[in-house]
């Protein structure tokens, strides 16, 4: 089993899980940002520490971590085939999603409303 860079973190982001999946994004006044990692992915663990210091203090928006390779059936439910990948759910629905190695910046432009994020 890989062990998490992030979920072990105190105060850290919460792993979600498929079993959990839809009751953990069903708040209808959160926006959920969801990181898919897999040990070793060198551009997942720095995006990881930065998802917490750009979203970490906003309590509209919750963050969560998955291990691909703990969370295979996750992964291929938000249809994951390319990490890094940071997935943003509203309302129960994915809005939005990056690959980039830098998409702490490109999610964070995407929720504050700027259209010109590519």
């Amino acid at each position: 089993m890989a062990k998490g860079f992030l979920r072990h973190a105190p105060g850290g982001p919460e792993a979600i899980n498929d079993a959990s999946f839809a009751d953990d994004i069903s708040d209808p006044g959160q926006t959920y940002v969801i990181e898919f990692w897999s040990a070793g992915c060198a551009a997942c663990e720095r995006i990881a520490g930065e998802l917490s210091v750009v979203f970490g203090s906003n309590p509209t928006i919750t963050i969560y971590t998955a291990n691909v390779d703990e969370e295979p059936e996750l992964a291929s439910r938000c249809r994951v085939m390319a990490l890094p990948a940071v997935l943003v759910f509203r309302c129960d629905a994915e809005v939005f999603r990056s690959h980039s190695p830098d998409a702490p910046r490109v999610v964070a432009a995407f929720i504050n409303g700027n259209a010109d994020i590519r």
